[in-house]
C-alpha cells in the first residue's frame, strides 16, 4: 500500500460506506475531506468529520501505518496539533498526539479490491503508458477526458510561458529580442535548441541584422558566431562568408559559441544545423518582418508565408562546410513551420497577450492553434491507438504534455484519466 493511495481514496471517498468506527470504538462520519495539502503539514485541511455526534472541523493526517505518526516526526511538531483525526490503513499502534488521544481510522478493511488492484495495474505497467492495458474506450472518448485535454494544453502553454518569461528577464525586457530567441530555439527541434538559443544571444544588440545589406552577410553572421567559419576553406561560398565575419567581428569583438555545442548524430541531413542556420538567416533577413506584426497578424496563412523561405543553394547540395551531397530542398517544410508556431510563436502570444493585459491576443493564440494539424510522430500514434481523436496541435500538444509530465512518472492520481479509471474500479 502507498500514501499517494490513501490520499486519492480518502479525497474521492472510495469507501464501501461513509460510516465507520474507529480503533476505540468512536462512530465516525466524513462530511467533507478536506482541502488537499501538497506542502509540509497536515495532508488535509479544513475536513469537517462527525465523530459520534459532535461535529468536528480541523486538519486530517493519513499514513500506511499509525506507527508512521511517531516515525515522521509528528509528535513534537506543533503544526499537527489541529488534527482531529488520524485516517491509517493499517492501524498497528495507536498513538497520543501530544497529551490527548486523537481518532484513528483504519480503512483497510473498507476499500474496494479492485480499486488496490488498478492501482497496481497503472504502478506497475511495462506499456506505454500506465494505462494502456486496461483504459477503457469509453473514458478516452468521453466529456470528461476532452476536458482535461484543454486543460493540459493550457499547462503545457504555461510551461512554455515560464521559459519565455526568463528568456525576457535576460533580455532586460526586450520583447522583439526576446521572440526571435525563441523562434531561434525552434529551428533546433528538440536536439540543438540550447544552441540555437545560445546562437542569437551570443548577437550583441548593437549589430542589428535589419541594416545588413545581403541575405550572405547574415549567414556569416550566424554561422560564424555558430562556431563553423574557423580553419581553412577551399570553395567560394565558405571563403566569402568567412571574410565577412572577419570583417564583423573586428567591428564589433565578437565572440562565437563552441561548435561542438551542435549536434549532427542521429539526424537525417535535412534537420542538420547547418541547413537550419542557413534557413534562420532567411527567415530573419526578412527586413520588413518585425515582432508586432506576428502580434497583429490574425491568419494562420500569414505566419506560414512568414515562414516560407528557402536557404541560399550551396545548401542544396551541402551538409556541412565543403561537403557536398546529392541535391535537395533547402525550403523549410510544412512540419517544421507547424512546429516554429506551435513551439515559439503562438506560445509567445500567449505570453504577451497576458503580460500586456490583452486577452484577445490570447484566445487568438488558442484559436490558432486549434488550426494547426496536430503533430504526428511515434508518441502522438500511440495515444490515437488506444482512442484518443487528435484533430489539432491542442489536443497533440496536451498528449505529449501528458506523456512527458504525468504518464511519465506514474502520477496517475492527480491524472483525470487515471483517477477516472479507479472511479470505475470502485
Amino acid at each position: 500500500m502507498r500514501e499517494d493511495l490513501l490520499h486519492h481514496i480518502w479525497k474521492f471517498r472510495n469507501f464501501s460506506s461513509q460510516v465507520h468506527y474507529s480503533s476505540t470504538g468512536e462512530r465516525v462520519e466524513v462530511i467533507h475531506p478536506g482541502e488537499h495539502n501538497h506542502d509540509s503539514g497536515p495532508d488535509f485541511f479544513n475536513a469537517r468529520i462527525r465523530i459520534d455526534n459532535l461535529e468536528w472541523a480541523g486538519n486530517v493526517e493519513i499514513h500506511v501505518k499509525s506507527s508512521d505518526w511517531v516515525v515522521h516526526g509528528h509528535s513534537s511538531d506543533r503544526a499537527y496539533d489541529n488534527v482531529i483525526l488520524h485516517v491509517v490503513y493499517d492501524d498497528d499502534k495507536p498513538e497520543k498526539l501530544r497529551n490527548s488521544t486523537f481518532p484513528t481510522l483504519e480503512i483497510k478493511g473498507h476499500i474496494a479490491p479492485s480499486v488496490i488492484e488498478r492501482y497496481d495495474a497503472l504502478i506497475e505497467h511495462r506499456t506505454f503508458v500506465p494505462c494502456a492495458a486496461i483504459l477503457d474506450s469509453s473514458i478516452a472518448g468521453s466529456m470528461l477526458t476532452n476536458n482535461y485535454i484543454e486543460r493540459l494544453f493550457i499547462e503545457k502553454l504555461e510551461y512554455k510561458s515560464k521559459l519565455i518569461l526568463e528568456l525576457l528577464k535576460v533580455s532586460n525586457g526586450n520583447w522583439e529580442r526576446t521572440f526571435y530567441q525563441v523562434v531561434a530555439r525552434s529551428f533546433g527541434l528538440g536536439t540543438n535548441r540550447l544552441p540555437f538559443e545560445l546562437l542569437l544571444r551570443s548577437i550583441p544588440s548593437s549589430l542589428s541584422i535589419r541594416n545588413m545589406e545581403n541575405i550572405e552577410q547574415v549567414e556569416a553572421l550566424l554561422f560564424g558566431q555558430a562556431g563553423f567559419l574557423n580553419g581553412s576553406f577551399s570553395d567560394e561560398y565558405s571563403s566569402h562568408l568567412q571574410a565577412h565575419y572577419h570583417q564583423l567581428n573586428t567591428s564589433y569583438q565578437l565572440h562565437a559559441i563552441s561548435a561542438h555545442l551542435w549536434k549532427f548524430s542521429r539526424l537525417r541531413p535535412g534537420n542538420f544545423p547547418t541547413l537550419r542556420i542557413a534557413q534562420l538567416a532567411a527567415f530573419l533577413y526578412q527586413k520588413r518582418l518585425r515582432f508586432k506584426h506576428f502580434m497583429e497578424a490574425e491568419k494562420l496563412s500569414c505566419f506560414i508565408k512568414w515562414f516560407r523561405i528557402e536557404a541560399s543553394g550551396y545548401w542544396a547540395g551541402h551538409s556541412k562546410f565543403g561537403r557536398s551531397t546529392l541535391q535537395r530542398s533547402t525550403r523549410l517544410g510544412d512540419m517544421a513551420i507547424a512546429g516554429i508556431l506551435i513551439n515559439a510563436v503562438l506560445p509567445t502570444m500567449f505570453v504577451y497577450g497576458r503580460a500586456m493585459n490583452q486577452p484577445e491576443l490570447v484566445e487568438r493564440s488558442i484559436e490558432l492553434m486549434e488550426q494547426i494539424r496536430g503533430e504526428t510522430n511515434k508518441i502522438v500514434g500511440a495515444w490515437q491507438k488506444l482512442g484518443f481523436a487528435i484533430d489539432s496541435a491542442v489536443e497533440s500538444q496536451a498528449l505529449l504534455h501528458l506523456k512527458k509530465e504525468y504518464c511519465d512518472h506514474k502520477k496517475c492520481l492527480s491524472c483525470a484519466i487515471g483517477t477516472a479509471i479507479l472511479e470505475q474500479s470502485s
